[in-house]
């Protein structure tokens, strides 16, 4: 069918395929039921996968510059206030769920995304504002994705400017002239067309194909980096260099609390999907797969951003990879393939990420989503014959050149990778995570006039930790940006 909201109207958002929770998902290789459904193995491996990405990889620079104990302490408490949130929003659907209106309806024909949920607690302007920041969290991580490419191949092109052409020695570190060809905007911009060319397909087994090839190249780089990063850690053990304990500047703060806010909360916007698709055994142990799997996400973080340090010391590098390359730290060429396939896995994953987004403007916009048999969605009726308009059957060609190229610009106009995750994370993560489940909450609570005094006080907390990393964390990095030294302000 033909889906998607009037123009500029935004009247049914539940028919955008992929912000669509009724969807079933599949996952390769794991159980599944007699009628298609994941098991318990598949829902734990989906929601690991949500937060595996380059945000982890980042993590030991955060570490680094928002000092490890006290960055430590902030992965923990936003691991648990996630946590918090995504039982709201589970809560919150099996409440929905139980209303006289919804109770004797057939399962899949109930509100099963995080947008049709919300709009039955906060009405329609709340369900717009979640699939407005859905979008635009998708578009940050394409940006995000972008960003970490373009570094993970600068790091390539830094290491083969110092090797002297002759001897096949390295140079000077200290030396000034880095002799790159492309920067890191020009990196960006040379991977635009790739991520569109892959994006301009409308069938979702293009989708489903590059994402599982990105995702068995994430899981065995990451894997591959956590055991060079214990192996560096066990042959120098315990003659550890110096941490950096506390922050290098106490404004890094809230850019470090974007950066994990980032890391730790993208699979929040899975969470309904993911329990959609599971089987009616799987479905009364989703609690316990969601907490395993969020607590596996915690120790890997923490795996990752505190051995680093401990390894390697204070981090200069955006990421990790790079600094596998200064330290010199297996085979070089090996630690290059690293950081190469790292940036392919990313760029195969960029369709998956970019096509709720351009799904919701091209549904705006007025441009076929997909084949539709129903005249009523616009179709134009010449001769009794359903016909499409140019622009109804070719827009979304412009529409996501346009949205590929915008991503693109905003990341090369971020050159700092963790100020992209951090603008990222602050400006949606934190709405979605932090602010929308606690108000949803308390929508149920005015719906059933209740109020229990520790439910109001800890969704307030979350709330109030969502603003101020919404505010501080948006704010300071666009102050970085911008070259202003808060601390010379303080």
């Amino acid at each position: 069918m033909v889906r998607g909201y009037q123009t500029a109207g935004f009247d049914d958002p539940d028919s955008i395929p992929l912000l669509h929770g009724e969807k079933k998902q599949k996952t390769a290789g794991l159980k599944a039921d007699a009628a298609g459904n994941s098991g318990v193995g598949a829902g734990f491996v989906q929601m690991l996968q949500g937060n595996l990405g380059p945000g982890i990889l980042t993590l030991p620079y955060v570490f680094t510059q928002g000092g490890v104990i006290t960055t430590s302490c902030m992965l923990i408490l936003v691991l648990f206030l996630t946590l918090y949130s995504m039982g709201l929003v589970l809560k919150a659907k099996k409440w929905v769920h139980a209303q006289p209106q919804w109770i004797n309806v057939e399962e899949s024909k109930r509100p099963q995304s995080f947008q049709s949920v919300g709009r039955e607690l906060l009405g329609l302007r709340g369900e717009k504002v979640i699939i407005v920041f859905v979008a635009m969290m998708q578009l940050g991580i394409c940006m995000v994705f972008f960003n970490f490419s373009a570094t993970e191949l600068m790091a390539v092109e830094e290491y083969y400017s110092r090797v002297n052409a002759t001897s096949g020695e390295l140079a000077d570190p200290t030396d000034s002239s880095d002799g790159l060809l492309l920067g890191k905007p020009e990196l960006i911009f040379a991977a635009a067309p790739i991520a569109l060319a892959l994006s301009l397909g409308r069938s979702p087994t293009i989708i489903v194909v590059s994402a599982s090839i990105a995702t068995v190249i994430m899981y065995v780089t990451i894997g591959t980096i956590l055991a060079l990063v214990a192996w560096h850690f066990y042959r120098y053990f315990p003659g550890w260099p110096e941490l950096q304990l506390e922050p290098l500047k106490p404004s890094y703060l809230p850019i470090a609390f974007g950066n994990l806010v980032y890391t730790v909360t993208t699979s929040i916007g899975i969470l309904l999907p993911i329990e959609n698709s599971l089987g009616p055994r799987a479905k009364t142990k989703y609690g316990t797969i969601v907490a395993s799997a969020m607590s596996t996400t915690l120790v890997l973080d923490l795996a990752v951003g505190l051995l680093a340090n401990m390894a390697f010391g204070k981090q200069t590098h955006e990421s990790i990879t790079a600094e596998f390359i200064e330290e010199n730290i297996g085979h070089p060429e090996y630690v290059i393939g690293i950081n190469v396939a790292l940036a392919l896995s990313v760029l195969l994953t960029y369709p998956l990420q970019f096509r709720p987004a351009c799904e919701v403007v091209e549904a705006a916009l007025g441009v076929a989503i997909e084949e539709d048999d129903d005249a009523e969605n616009g179709l134009l009726l010449q001769d009794g014959v359903k016909q499409r308009s140019w622009w109804q059957t070719w827009g979304y060609i412009p529409v996501r050149t346009a949205l590929v190229l915008f991503t693109a610009a905003l990341a090369a106009g971020v050159p700092q990778l963790d100020l992209m995750v951090a603008l990222a994370g602050s400006f949606t993560a934190c709405v979605l995570a932090l602010m929308i489940p606690p108000a949803m909450d308390i929508a149920m609570m005015r719906k059933d006039n209740t109020f229990p005094p520790m439910r109001v006080f800890l969704d307030s907390v979350v709330v109030i930790v969502g603003i101020l990393g919404l505010i501080g964390g948006t704010g300071a990095t666009l102050l970085q940006l911008a070259g202003v030294d808060v601390d010379d302000l303080l």
